[in-house]
């Protein structure tokens, strides 16, 4: 960092201290009210306490790990002495963030010559997009890659490609469906609505928010339409799937993944492809 954005950041830090002591006059107020209007380097900074701000008043702070997650972690430890004095140290500034927001807001509805320059500024809100996916449940699980990967129980899956060399692990996206992995299988999460089976058995869990959630394979995918259903991907190429409840679009693809051919599979039935045909045929439930 450089030294003219600690000035920026440390001027920032003064004027958001003496906001929340009662203590920032008119002048100082007016400094700050131009210094965001030009500088990137002070908005950059006045938006961050905004957003701690914020987010201290949702109350969204992490929880102290417990032992069971210290040891699927690894065995890293957080001091909660630690953690808690930190964000009772963050909680005093995202107040006094607050503070000088109101002041700041205040001061260009009042100043209307001014008010084109800060507007924009206080409106450029960063908004923390949800996970794509987390780790919801875990049964004697265990990872591929264990010193390069751990998943904890309600964080969200660090890694696009998720290894399971032995259990089950259950992760829920952000749009709702829940995909069940059972090992040894690996599963590649694409987006909130799709994700990419490359082997192992898997079970999906699709309410109305997930409709038209797509479950993509070796020469194939399967195309939710409000259902249960699961799939069986072998390594070789073959995937069977069998639909619990409701209905899913199965459809064979070639390498482009353009579709060759597609059926509807309803409930209590299952069908099988094999990639190196091309084709979709019914097999037992």
């Amino acid at each position: 960092m450089s030294d003219e954005s600690r000035d920026i950041e440390r001027l920032i830090a003064d004027a958001i201290e003496d906001a929340r002591d009662g203590e920032l006059d008119e002048m100082r107020l007016a400094e700050i009210h131009d210094l965001l209007a030009a500088s990137p380097e002070a908005r950059r900074a006045y938006l961050e306490y905004n957003q701690l701000s914020r987010m201290l008043s949702a109350e969204q702070l992490p929880p102290v790990a417990s032992d069971g997650a210290v040891a699927a972690s690894g065995g890293v430890r957080r001091d909660p002495e630690a953690a808690s004095n930190r964000f009772l140290s963050l909680a005093g500034w995202g107040i006094a963030a607050a503070l000088l927001i109101g002041i700041v807001i205040a001061s260009s509805g009042n100043n209307t010559g001014d008010q084109d320059s800060i507007q924009p500024h206080v409106a450029e809100q960063v908004v923390a997009e949800p996970p794509t996916a987390v780790l919801t449940r875990a049964i004697d699980i265990e990872w591929e890659h264990e010193r390069r990967f751990q998943a904890e129980l309600g964080q969200p899956v660090s890694e696009r490609v998720l290894r399971v060399k032995s259990g089950i692990a259950e992760i829920t996206f952000s749009s709702g469906a829940t995909v069940t992995v059972e090992g040894s299988a690996k599963l590649r999460i694409d987006s909130p609505m799709s994700c990419f089976s490359m082997w192992g058995r898997f079970a999906a869990n699709c309410p109305p928010s997930a409709h038209g959630f797509t479950v993509r394979f070796k020469g194939g995918k399967v195309v939710d339409l409000g259902t249960e259903f699961a799939l069986d991907s072998e390594r070789e190429g073959k995937t069977a799937v069998h639909v619990l409840s409701g209905e899913v679009i199965v459809a064979a693809t070639d390498d482009e993944e353009n579709v060759l051919q597609e059926i509807s599979v309803k409930g209590n039935s299952a069908v099988e492809l094999n990639p190196d045909t091309g084709g979709i045929g019914v097999i037992e439930y």
